[in-house]
């Protein structure tokens, strides 16, 4: 449930949008129309980790490499695969990938937990001698979103096996884990492992100077937090935790009827682009079992607010969609969507101005 009431923003002029006023919950709505970009092949793409004019950087479903690279020069694409899969030297287990500024960041995971945190120049995808490789000295149990600092080391959604704990940052000097308090107030009552699994895997995590966000997975939950090593203060942005209780292991979680499917989230260093997700738990599934045709993890809504919690805007794009990736300098919101003929992947490009 969306906990604030913010006075409406003065209407913003779009030459090919509609905006539409929610006078009831205070909500601005704006229409935008995207474009299909051309990529090279008929890729099944999962998510979109870096994009601009001219560079489209995703993760998908090849067994040989993690990432490709999709270059756009005079309206012709090109391909190029890397970070290779597999267990040698060099090679990766799983991932996840976040892009600062003109530099992919990598945190490689096997399944004892976290390894390696590697860090990629734009500029040098091709070339692996100049990436930095840094071996954590211990692996860290449960691994999920991260994102990096302003000085430079990692905050991590994880923690260690059945502690109460769900976000740890990383020291790239030191190579060490401690700890960021952060346990939300929810009813449930049983073993911190149950806890961890459902507020972890598919959860996000952003920060911008000494403020962090974190998105759930599940449920409607939504907080900013002071990421200084005390928390000062928090600003809720959505306030319904995930409904689960401990299964008869006392190690997975058990979802209950109600449970909703979390968000997708972005942030940039000045605003959070956040999609809820509407599959709602019955009898066992999540209904509905699509949305508006495509699957039911697709939407079209994204509600953006600044770190302060303010309210700015919800923008509704023509096609639904199951990632997204906003690039601020260009002001353009970048979707990754299907084709629901062939359930072949697409991506659109969103002009904000």
């Amino acid at each position: 449930m969306y906990r604030y009431i913010i006075a409406l923003m003065a209407p913003l002029l779009f030459s090919v949008s509609c905006v539409r006023h929610d006078t009831e919950n205070n909500r601005e709505y704006i229409q935008i129309e995207g474009h299909l970009i051309s990529i090279k092949g008929e890729p099944s793409l999962f998510k979109i980790h870096y994009a601009c004019d001219s560079l489209i950087i995703a993760s998908g479903f090849s067994s040989t490499h993690k990432l490709t690279a999709y270059q756009f020069r005079s309206g012709i694409c090109s391909s190029y695969d890397f970070l290779r899969i597999g267990n040698g030297p060099g090679e990766v287990h799983s991932v996840n990938v976040k892009s600062v500024q003109d530099t992919l960041y990598v945190v490689s995971y096997t399944p004892m937990g976290v390894s390696e945190f590697i860090s990629i120049p734009l500029s040098s995808i091709k070339n692996e001698n100049n990436w930095k490789r840094i071996q954590a000295e211990r692996p860290l149990f449960v691994g999920g979103d991260f994102d990096v600092t302003k000085d430079g080391n990692y905050m991590l959604l994880g923690g260690d096996f059945d502690a109460q704990n769900l976000i740890m940052n990383f020291d790239r000097r030191s190579k060490t884990y401690s700890p960021f308090e952060f346990w939300p107030g929810d009813k449930y009552q049983g073993s911190h492992i149950s806890k961890q699994m459902i507020y972890i895997p598919g959860s996000s995590l952003y920060t911008s100077g000494n403020k962090l966000l974190y998105a759930s997975g599940e449920g409607r939950y939504a907080t900013i937090m002071d990421c200084s090593d005390i928390i000062t203060d928090e600003i809720v942005l959505y306030d319904e935790f995930p409904k689960y209780k401990m299964s008869k292991d006392k190690i997975n979680p058990k979802r209950l009827p109600g449970c909703q499917l979390g968000f997708y989230a972005y942030a940039t260093d000045s605003l959070i682009y956040l999609t809820p997700l509407v599959g709602k738990l019955e009898n066992g599934l999540y209904v509905p079992d699509n949305y508006k045709g495509y699957p039911p993890y697709f939407n079209d809504v994204v509600d953006v607010f600044n770190w302060n919690g303010e309210y700015i805007v919800t923008y509704i794009t023509d096609i639904p969609f199951s990632n997204m990736y906003v690039n601020h300098s260009e002001n353009k919101l970048y979707a990754l969507s299907c084709n629901i003929n062939d359930m072949l992947s697409e991506i659109y490009v969103y002009d904000l101005n």
